[in-house]
């Protein structure tokens, strides 16, 4: 019998650690322009932004606890809300060891409050962290979602981000943009 409370008391700690893996009260799976009416309703028109092509929209200057970061929400294919990424301010080099690390380690703390004890851990450095690629701090396991903070650059400047995204959209999405690809390089073959 203590087994059997010991077992529900970790499947319902796990399981409330991660049904907060959308942004707010939005679900993963909601569609572009629901989202957008939703945020309308919470925030000045110039903080946030919409692409006309439907896959993001950013909210600039978003208070978490006494810091500011920009928020990108990202869309597939279909137009349906899949994952969210946080973004510290952006600083050149010689400010890496104070405010990108120290930006990293708030997002970390946030997120450990959130998420529970990552799986990993790791102390990103300055020749880890490069355009395009994320050196990672943290990494959450988690059956439904890819959680991680980390450090990246963007020409030549630095800054912290954390990333969570449904792994199924995700994955549906990553296929999506292969078979894009393999028709349009099929397409262009027949250019010539």
């Amino acid at each position: 019998m203590r087994v059997l409370l010991y077992l529900l008391l970790i499947l319902i700690l796990n399981t409330s650690a991660f049904a907060a893996g959308d942004f707010q009260d939005l679900k993963f799976g909601t569609t572009y322009e629901d989202v957008k009416k939703d945020l309308l309703t919470k925030y000045e028109e110039g903080s946030i932004g919409f692409t006309d092509d439907q896959k993001y929209i950013w909210i600039n200057g978003y208070e978490l606890g006494d810091r500011e970061f920009d928020i990108a929400l990202l869309f597939d294919n279909s137009q349906n809300f899949y994952a969210f990424r946080i973004s510290s301010p952006k600083y050149p080099a010689n400010y890496f060891e104070f405010n990108v690390t120290d930006d990293c380690k708030y997002l970390s703390t946030v997120f450990k409050n959130k998420y529970g004890k990552p799986s990993k851990s790791r102390k990103p450095n300055f020749f880890t962290a490069s355009s395009g690629y994320v050196a990672l701090m943290n990494t959450w396991s988690s059956k439904s979602y890819e959680i991680y903070t980390g450090i990246t650059s963007y020409e030549a400047e630095y800054y912290a981000t954390a990333y969570v995204a449904s792994k199924k959209m995700s994955a549906a999405f990553e296929k999506f943009r292969e078979k894009e690809k393999r028709e349009s390089s099929r397409r262009a073959s027949g250019q010539f």
